[in-house]
């Protein structure tokens, strides 16, 4: 069984070491697509200010020292000087349309001329900051921004810049500019930014790897050392047992038995009464104390080493402890399902929980009717009840300075498996003791607890 035991440490630690991988290549995805996201988000910051930046360099440095009183009103000189200069800018492709306007929304010149004359509504943003110098940029344009522009491109980032022209007016230039001359510091931002962090958490990855590895090391040699630990336990547990109960089967009891059987002949030669004592009556009442006796050590020889438990299975050993609560006046009906699948360690786990369970009624509950249920699956686990038809009583698990202590014991056994044991009034009437132990791969390790 050792072997077994060792078998499961290094499941056990296998399996530790796959979740620790699994989990932390999922946080490395979560908190990668995080900061992939925050790095894009600050990288479409930085390509809309640096938008805004040369939108605001071409109006104050270009564009409005050009505009003057003759092209707002039309003078051809004035319009082919400032249409030359902006033409050539269309040219190099970094801008894709202008328009200037005046602070009542009409246009002075644009790259269309069939919008000049025109007279628009600004959106809101710009409104509250005509007459001063401002910059507004917007990814992907507005619609209000776009009114009348059907050539106005989506994929664009449309800057609208306060200025003041040549003669000191207020103008505003609207400019779109092409995604492809502004996308190039979205770029830079984004594939700087977002590889530094992720490089730093594989970084940090790489070092709690090996550290996690050899934690997982250290607990599989733990664990097996506890369970080499444990195993000298139950065997020398085992052994104990085995010893005290061939003690009491081969020495006390026989000698017992002996006396039970020599009694007898020497109570009918003895006088009823000598000396003014009853003699006879007194070897009679010795007699049936002996017997007694000798009733209550085989039945403490087969509680601690119950054999019908190992050479029969559970049900058997159920269908005695019931025998022997009948005794006692209490009828006990034994209900089974899947014990036959039982290993011997959780077997020994139900009957602890029956026997205690009937101990409890025949002694405390005053019930004349029980009635014992023991299921098995490996999708539930062991479910074991104890349900009387008596008078009730506690239904808590008594302390263990309460005179109690086989349930306060059994609790803790149960306990340590995962499972509960809890004590209760049972719907019906009377008290029901119920242990549920889920099925789990640390429970293999049953034997350890129960036999100890």
């Amino acid at each position: 069984m050792f072997s077994s035991l060792t078998q499961e440490s290094d499941r056990v630690t296998h399996r530790a070491v796959v979740q620790f991988l699994v989990r932390s290549l999922l946080a490395l995805l979560v908190v990668g697509l995080a900061t992939f996201f925050l790095a894009s988000r600050v990288a479409s910051r930085e390509a809309l200010h640096d938008a805004e930046v040369r939108g605001e360099g071409f109006a104050t440095g270009v564009a409005a020292p050009l505009v003057n009183q003759g092209l707002r009103e039309g003078h051809p000189l004035a319009v082919r000087r400032f249409d030359r200069v902006m033409r050539n800018r269309l040219a190099v492709g970094t801008i894709s349309h202008i328009k200037v306007f005046d602070t009542e929304g009409r246009v002075i010149w644009a790259d269309q001329p069939e919008l000049v004359g025109r007279q628009y509504q600004f959106p809101p943003s710009v409104q509250v900051r005509l007459g001063r110098d401002f910059t507004v940029a917007g990814n992907p344009p507005d619609e209000s921004f776009q009114q009348g522009d059907d050539e106005a491109d989506a994929d664009m980032y449309e800057v609208y810049a306060g200025a003041h022209d040549a003669d000191g007016q207020p103008v505003v230039l609207e400019t779109y500019w092409s995604s492809g001359s502004i996308d190039s510091q979205y770029d830079f931002v984004l594939w700087r930014l977002a590889p530094l962090s992720l490089g730093a958490l594989l970084l940090l990855l790489v070092a709690i790897v090996p550290l996690g590895l050899s934690l997982a090391r250290r607990l599989g040699r733990s664990m097996r050392e506890r369970d080499r630990m444990l195993q000298h336990a139950v065997r020398a547990s085992e052994l104990e047992r085995r010893r005290i109960a061939q003690t009491l089967h081969d020495d006390v009891v026989q000698d017992l038995a002996g006396l039970a059987y020599l009694l007898p002949t020497v109570t009918k030669h003895a006088p009823d009464v000598a000396g003014g004592v009853p003699v006879r009556a007194t070897l009679v009442e010795a007699t049936d104390l002996v017997k007694q006796d000798i009733a209550k050590l085989r039945a403490i020889i087969a509680d601690v080493y119950p054999p019908a438990l190992d050479a029969e299975g559970l049900g058997p050993a159920l269908q005695e402890l019931a025998v022997w609560a009948g005794r006692d006046g209490v009828r006990v009906t034994v209900e089974t399902h899947g014990v036959d699948k039982l290993d011997r360690w959780r077997s020994r786990l139900a009957y602890r929980v029956v026997r205690e369970g009937l101990l409890n009624v025949v002694h405390h509950a005053g019930a004349s009717e029980a009635h014992v249920t023991v299921r098995w699956a490996r999708r539930t686990g062991l479910e074991v009840s104890v349900r009387d038809n008596g008078c009730g009583g506690a239904i808590v698990i008594p302390e263990s300075d309460s005179g109690h202590v086989g349930l306060r014991i059994l609790h803790d056994v149960v306990a340590d498996l995962g499972g509960r044991l809890t004590l209760s009034a049972a719907p019906e009437g009377g008290t029901e003791l119920q242990a549920s132990v889920p099925h789990d791969r640390d429970q293999d390790d049953v034997e350890n607890l129960v036999t100890t």
